[in-house]
């Protein structure tokens, strides 16, 4: 008799321990596993965003030659002085002489959406057709946006040529 009512209290007392020791347990257990499964799927989301964030960088890395290439085209602010050195220094490498470069205002209608300014000159040059074709085609090789809008020449006789150039000079 001993032994049958040793084994339900046995039984009995093993119950209460699993539901009060091990059941807690297992579900604690479960819950940190949840919360590792959220991390490292966050963590995984996280790698792949920094993945794709390298290789946008590599992409943009690859276009930084273009990129300087355009902010010397169309460059920030529009200096005076270093774009008539530009115009001064090709008229004597082409082997024309420069009479005068007057800045001129030319209405145009500018198109709100197009996020370039434009400065007009009118350049005078003396010289050969040779060394203004020379001339023309310095400027319009520039890294520099110029635009050649005009070309009018004046002969007088024996004296080299003149010719009146009005260009358009695009900036930011």
């Amino acid at each position: 008799m001993n032994k049958a009512i040793f084994i339900p209290i046995l039984l009995f007392v093993s119950f209460i321990c699993v539901v009060y020791f091990i059941l807690p347990e297992y579900s604690q257990i479960q819950g940190l596993n949840d919360q590792i499964a959220k991390k490292t799927n966050f963590l995984q989301r996280k790698k792949l965003y920094f993945q794709n964030l390298k290789e946008r960088l590599a992409e943009l890395e690859d276009y930084e030659q273009s990129l300087n290439i355009m902010s010397v085209a169309l460059p920030e602010d529009f200096s005076l002085p270093s774009l008539l050195s530009f115009f001064y220094d090709e008229a004597l490498k082409s082997g024309m002489i420069l009479k005068s470069i007057d800045q001129s205002d030319v209405d145009s209608e500018e198109d709100p959406s197009i996020k370039t300014k434009q400065a007009y000159f009118n350049i005078v040059l003396d010289g050969t057709f040779a060394s203004f074709d020379s001339f023309l085609n310095k400027i319009e090789s520039s890294s520099r946006i110029i635009e050649t809008q005009a070309i009018s020449l004046k002969e007088s006789g024996e004296q080299l040529p003149e010719f009146n150039l009005q260009v358009k000079v695009y900036y930011r």
